[in-house]
């Protein structure tokens, strides 16, 4: 009798090279997060006042195609696509004030939310 043929494997992605890459997402990202932190250990130690410090981590997450929806404090309207409402369900377009801005990240063409601005009502 012929010896049976090995079934074929199936189309995905190797396991192992599947590992190796979300390993290296991970390590970028991580990687990212210790530049913010160095960035900003870095320029508390020289004296930066709070106004410096956000404007280099804006900067720094700009180079990262990330862009602030809002600045804390600012009052601007709900748009539900961008904000989180702390307390209660509001309408579109009601007037509200930033208590923590949120990011979004492009990437080609596409636009996505990474964290919602946290807004309040006045």
């Amino acid at each position: 009798a012929a010896p049976e043929l090995a079934a074929p494997q199936s189309g995905g992605p190797n396991p192992t090279l599947r590992a190796a890459q979300e390993r290296q997402a991970k390590i970028n990202v991580v990687r990212a997060v210790a530049e913010l932190a160095i960035e900003v250990e870095e320029i508390a130690h020289n004296g930066a006042d709070s106004e410096q410090i956000v404007k280099r981590l804006r900067n720094a997450a700009a180079l990262r195609d990330l862009t602030p929806i809002g600045n804390a404090g600012e009052d601007t309207r709900f748009d539900p696509a961008v904000h989180k409402l702390q307390f209660g369900n509001p309408k579109p377009g009601i007037p509200v004030f930033v208590v923590k801005p949120g990011y979004t990240w492009r990437y080609a063409d596409d636009v996505t939310v990474i964290e919602y601005a946290l807004v309040a009502t006045a």
